[in-house]
Formats: C-alpha cells, sequence, structure tokens
C-alpha cells in the first residue's frame, strides 16, 4: 500500500513529466522554491506570501550532502535521482518530513476536536506510515493527498484535496489493476499463471509490436521510458524503505548519479 499511495500521489502533482511547477496564479508558482521533484517539494513563505525561504530545500541539501540544491534548486527537476530521493525524505524523514499533527479531541476548536476524532488513528504518523492506515479505510488516503497540498484551518472534509479526482483514479487503478492489492495481499488462495506464458510476457511482447519501429530518444518513446524510470525508482525507493536499507548519498558532483534528463517539460 505505500508504494500505491506515494505513487499516485506523485503522478497527480507531476503527470510522470512536470518535475517543476508551472507558472500559475498561486503564489507557489511565482517562487524561488516553488514545488519541484516527484511530490512537488515547496520553500517556506516569506512576508511577501512568495515560497523564497528555502526551508525544506535546505534540509534535504543537509541530508544528502549536496549545498548545490539551495543555490540551484532546479536540480530537483534535472537529476530524476533528487527528483524520487527528495519526494521520499519528505514521505519519510522523522525530523523534517511531512506529518500528520497531534491534533486534540478535547480542544475547544471545533474543526480541530473533528479532525482528532475523525483521524484518530493517524495522529502524529508520518505520511508514509499513514499508508497502512488506508488498507482498512481509504479516508486516510484522502488525509495523505490534504496534508501534501495543504489543510487551512477551519476545514472539515468539505473540500477535496487540490486534484482530488486525478489522485483517485491514479488511487484505484493501481490498487486495483497494477498491483491487484485485495487480491494479492487479502486473499488467500495461492495465484497460479494460467497459460503457456507468464502474463507480463503477453504486455511485454504487443509492447515490442507496438513500438518497434520508434526511436526510443523521440516521442512518444521517450515518454514511456521516462515513465518505466520513474516508477522504477519509486519502487526501489519503497523497497528500500521496507527493508530499512541505508542509502549512500553523494558528498561532491563528481560522484553524483548520472541521471540528468530533463524532465522539467
Amino acid at each position: 500500500m505505500q508504494k500505491i499511495v506515494f505513487i499516485a500521489l506523485g503522478y497527480a502533482e507531476t503527470r510522470f513529466r512536470l518535475l517543476g511547477e508551472d507558472l500559475s496564479e498561486y503564489s507557489s508558482s511565482k517562487s524561488i522554491y516553488k514545488g519541484r521533484g516527484f511530490h512537488q517539494l515547496t520553500g517556506i513563505q516569506d512576508s511577501s506570501g512568495l515560497y523564497n525561504e528555502a526551508g525544506p530545500y535546505e534540509k534535504y541539501a543537509d541530508f544528502v550532502g549536496n549545498k548545490n540544491i539551495i543555490s540551484q534548486p532546479d536540480l530537483l527537476c534535472t537529476q530524476i535521482h533528487y527528483a524520487i530521493d527528495s519526494a521520499g525524505w519528505f514521505w519519510t524523514d522523522k525530523t523534517n518530513g511531512k506529518s500528520v499533527p497531534n491534533w486534540s479531541s478535547a480542544s475547544n476548536t471545533e474543526y480541530i476536536k473533528f479532525r482528532a476524532e475523525y483521524f484518530s488513528k493517524a495522529l502524529g504518523k508520518q505520511l508514509n506510515e499513514v499508508s497502512h492506515l488506508v488498507e482498512e479505510d481509504e479516508k486516510y488516503f484522502w488525509l495523505q493527498a490534504k496534508m501534501l497540498n495543504g489543510y487551512p484551518k477551519g476545514q472539515k472534509l468539505e473540500t477535496n484535496p487540490y486534484g482530488w479526482a486525478t489522485r483517485k483514479k491514479a488511487f484505484d487503478i493501481l490498487k486495483n489493476e497494477v498491483f491487484e492489492f485485495d487480491k494479492r495481499c487479502k486473499g488467500n488462495e495461492e495465484l497460479e499463471f494460467t497459460g503457456d506464458r507468464a502474463p507480463w510476457i503477453v504486455v511485454d511482447w504487443k509492447e515490442y509490436e507496438k513500438y518497434k519501429s520508434l526511436i526510443e530518444k523521440q516521442s512518444p518513446l521517450k515518454e514511456k521510458f521516462i515513465l518505466v524510470y520513474v516508477l522504477t525508482l519509486s519502487l526501489v525507493f519503497c523497497r528500500g524503505q521496507e527493508k530499512k536499507e541505508t542509502i549512500e548519498y553523494p558528498n561532491n558532483k563528481s560522484k553524483e548519479i548520472d541521471s540528468t534528463i530533463n524532465l522539467k517539460k
């Protein structure tokens, strides 16, 4: 479920192609530290209303040992490793990542009391931990999406997260069609393959027949490769979290992973 949620929300934020926030009516898009990366890491709002204080960018730069991220924030767009990894860091880091507040059910403020009671199992948990609760009740996926985009004071459930229809559709497709979560993770019967080939071989062959005459560095095949690369890195990140693996980060630019695919457009 952690994989499903992480990828679904990443898709909603980027459509697997736009890793930097486009200029729009939103103040964040006009800021130095606008939304970037797979989960659109965003800076801190200053007195002008723009997100020109590094905030999470600086903390992530410290985490990976690359101060260039502060002066060159577009690294989170152009370096695909940072694009995915910054989202994973924001999703899981116990000190600087995103967590559900410890709202109090004893509060005299109505909306705080409501949130504390309605989302009681998620209080104080990181967004990655909340994914386990989604298995029991999908209202917690709604909460994750809301926390990722902002849950303004005073709101209960009256306003859905930004782009909710896209987020929910991506979640449903990943859960029911790609990962077949209920069948593979909740079912008791052992899965068996039918036919002469494993099912993914059939899919691979269809893809080959469809794209075999195209050049991989040109559209539309180029976008297909980028999609697979982003999905693979996302799954590798999630797998690393499950195994509690330690990831070694480069301390200087010469040793960075060679992943300079420009995904800003």
